[in-house]
């Protein structure tokens, strides 16, 4: 702690500013920067749309994770992790947890619970209205499977060459989480996305140790 002379806040937008299951689904934001981030802090935030004008956009998820096929992180131009089934996945991990802690990350997440018991299988998630000013909701996503996310470390960013750290989540289709009962949505899109984290800045003496340790030839463990 004594090396540290600032902690703050970062955000990284993405690649685009407009994502959906029939247009550009691969939401890639480049993590680049001269600070330590604390990787366990890193948070995908953005606005789903429903661009039905008639009916209501039912989410099946209590989170965006059930829009997202594959999650993929690189660091310096190399894949760290790769998850596929990305949501299927997370909805089985948050099925095992409390009821109480998937409500409550159900609610940090921008999502509400309509009602439900705590099979969680029975759980209904409030609907985005089909006109504005309701027709969108601002999401946070944490990506509580990845393990190089959760990893409790902190990446020192300056060090990792022009590749830097990549995240990728790769959309599925676009009824693959919403519910196509009648008088339902299946069309939506994404926008405003980035990703969030906290970060530090260290001292000149450590971070020329660093510097001198990666001049030297030697490997960064991360």
């Amino acid at each position: 702690a004594q090396d540290v002379e600032e902690r703050g806040e970062r955000n990284w937008l993405a690649n685009n500013n407009y994502f959906s299951p029939t247009g550009v689904r691969n939401i890639r934001v480049n993590v680049a920067d001269n600070t330590f981030v604390e990787l366990s802090s890193l948070v995908l935030v953005g606005i789903l749309h429903n661009d039905d004008v008639t009916n209501v956009l039912t989410p099946l998820t209590p989170g965006i994770h059930g829009a997202i096929s594959r999650f993929t992180a690189y660091v310096s131009g190399t894949k760290v992790e790769d998850i596929i089934h990305y949501g299927r996945t997370t909805e089985q991990v948050l099925r095992m947890m409390p009821e109480g802690v998937r409500r409550n990350m159900a609610s940090q997440s921008g999502f509400s619970i309509a009602s439900g018991t705590t099979a969680g299988n029975d759980w209904v998630i409030n609907s985005i209205s089909a006109s504005a000013p309701g027709h969108s909701l601002r999401f946070t996503h944490k990506p509580i499977l990845s393990g190089f996310c959760n990893c409790g470390k902190y990446l020192p960013c300056q060090f990792l060459g022009a590749g830097g750290l990549v995240l990728e989540f790769e959309l599925g289709g676009a009824a693959d989480w919403v519910s196509t009962a009648a008088d339902t949505s299946q069309n939506w899109h994404i926008s405003d996305v980035r990703v969030q984290a906290s970060v530090i800045n260290v001292n000149s003496q450590l971070n020329e140790a660093y510097s001198a340790h990666v001049l030297s030839g030697k490997s960064l463990l991360i």
